[in-house]
């Protein structure tokens, strides 16, 4: 599979424990891993990012995933 550059807006930062910590580690060619969260709670439709470690960062934001 080829990796295809995105920039998509992240949602949900705040609300990821340790973001602060972990965002000065985040660097601009890093691989981003994208899952659907079928069991979220607040949007079965949820798709969560994470850093190839398995760290979440946040979420695509609900208009780009609808």
């Amino acid at each position: 599979m080829r990796a295809v550059p995105l920039s998509p807006p992240v949602a949900g930062t705040s609300y990821v424990e340790g973001i602060l910590e972990l965002e000065p580690h985040l660097q601009i060619d890093d691989k981003l891993d994208f899952f659907r969260e079928p069991d979220n709670p607040h949007d079965a439709k949820a798709i969560v990012i994470k850093n190839v470690d398995g760290l979440k960062i946040g979420y695509v934001k609900v208009f780009l995933h609808e």
